[in-house]
């Protein structure tokens, strides 16, 4: 929603995914927002180093995509008629769950697989025809401009970046704002800025399960006979391993493979080729075997969940906010990261749409905010990090009290093996999974009886087995 009047001026720092969507919103509340970014954007759909795992496999969860229609209307069509692919979710999809086949039932969960490159180009692409919003490239922020007696951040210091070394223009030193958010993902510096100008560092929690990915495209052969549009191989124990393939238009797929607790993809040729080949099921390999390759591999480790728990501190200055990647990082295989920053955005909206301004100042706002956002991010991260933490060389704090938290992890085990069998239990895993539905829909009593009731024994090198058998004789 809009307010009714608009505050003047916005600074955004950082623009990749969170940063277009958190600037889409400061659109409805401010004259004017500024995106700064230290990379110089293409001038098509292409990668760029500022976006760290652009080679790696990317899905929109349906969810996220329902945020970008309504903030962006039209842009499903036009990712469509770009080369995305549509994917009635799990039907389309060959999924395994470490040892758990999942049937291809069909509940409408409608969304897109493409590549990074085409969805940012092209949200940036709808952002600049938007009257106030202007991006200053080649530019990065060396620190907040602060008033010490309001409390206040009141913009920020830049240098070129350096993409712009070399660059003659004229450069710009400071920005003022009424607010300054920072979505600079895993590289942020939000808590060095705050403590410079005296404030308490935030507490950092990490869980690290150590998983790396190796990714690729190919162009598939036209011998390879197969029935999905999609491959998704997720490791769980005590299998190290998983991939995907995923379609992102031209008739390319993006291969990635991946390896938890270390065991990480080989990038050379023939390393690619054998990893694929340990996977719970085949129709990687099988897939990939007969393909053309058509760009180097690419890895990727900077996977580690970290959480900074800027909604614990006691004070923060007015005028500065943080969000994204840059406040909650999740280990990537669940592909989260997307859904969360559109969801943070609409929090933003709220709370904005909310405020009853004080002279225009935003007194107070950056605290609620911080603890607002807490509340999004708690349920994404509890399930990304209980999965993790079923891996026994990963590093970080578990949760208390544990033996809790460990019943979770077998509950939702019995819960896979269920969904498996029983279509309406899919679908509700399915709507959670794509943050449709709460966490809290997967344990209500009706649920709890009927999951309980049939206890299944964890024999998952049996089942494993079972799957690599299934697959080989649905390829010959």
């Amino acid at each position: 929603m809009m307010t009714t009047t608009k505050l003047n001026h916005a600074i955004v720092i950082g623009g990749s995914m969170t940063g277009l969507l958190t600037s889409r919103i400061l659109l409805n509340h401010f004259e004017r927002v500024t995106l700064i970014e230290r990379d110089i954007y293409p001038v098509k759909p292409e990668f760029r180093r500022g976006i760290a795992q652009a080679h790696q496999l990317h899905q929109l969860m349906v969810r996220a995509n329902i945020i970008l229609e309504s903030l962006f209307p039209g842009i499903e069509q036009e990712l469509l008629n770009l080369g995305a692919v549509q994917i009635d979710w799990p039907k389309d999809v060959l999924i395994v769950y470490g040892s758990q086949l999942v049937p291809r039932f069909s509940f409408n969960l409608n969304t897109l697989f493409l590549g990074r490159p085409l969805l940012d180009w092209t949200i940036k692409s709808r952002l600049e025809a938007f009257k106030g919003f202007h991006i200053l490239e080649g530019h990065e922020v060396t620190e907040l401009l602060y008033d010490a007696l309001q409390k206040r951040v009141t913009g920020v210091l830049l240098c070129r970046s350096d993409n712009r070394k070399n660059d003659d223009s004229p450069s710009i030193n400071s920005l003022l704002a009424e607010l300054v958010v920072d979505t600079t993902g895993r590289a942020t510096e939000a808590h060095k800025w705050l403590a410079t100008i005296g404030y308490t560092l935030p507490k950092k929690t990490v869980v690290d399960a150590s998983i790396g990915y190796a990714s690729r495209l190919y162009q598939p052969s036209p011998e390879f006979k197969f029935d999905w549009k999609a491959v998704q191989m997720y490791p769980r124990p005590p299998y190290l391993r998983g991939g995907g393939i995923y379609p992102v238009g031209n008739n390319l797929w993006h291969v990635g493979l991946i390896g938890i607790n270390g065991d990480y993809p080989p990038t050379d040729e023939v390393g690619f080729l054998e990893f694929s080949k340990t996977l719970p099921g085949l129709e990687i390999h099988e897939a990939i075997k007969s393909a053309k390759p058509v760009s180097k591999i690419h890895s990727y480790r900077q996977t580690q969940n970290r959480l900074y728990h800027y909604e614990k501190l006691s004070q923060m200055p007015d005028g500065f906010i943080t969000l994204g990647d840059a406040v909650c990082a999740f280990n990537p295989v669940y592909g989260q990261g997307i859904t969360v920053a559109a969801l943070s955005a609409l929090t933003l909206d709220d709370l904005l749409q909310e405020e009853k301004y004080k002279k225009g100042k935003l007194t107070g706002f950056s605290i609620r905010f911080q603890k607002k956002l807490a509340k999004v991010i708690a349920h994404p991260w509890l399930l990304a990090t209980l999965e993790d933490l079923n891996w026994s060389k990963t590093k970080g704090i578990k949760p208390q009290p544990w033996f809790v938290y460990r019943l979770i992890q077998r509950y939702t085990y019995q819960l896979l093996q269920k969904a498996a069998r029983e279509p309406d239990i899919c679908q509700s895993f399915a709507e959670v999974m794509h943050m449709l539905k709460p966490t809290s829909s997967l344990f209500t009593p009706r649920m709890f009886w009927r999951v309980l009731l049939e206890l299944t024994p964890n024999k998952a090198e049996i089942v494993s087995e079972d799957i690599r058998k299934i697959t080989a004789q649905r390829l010959t």
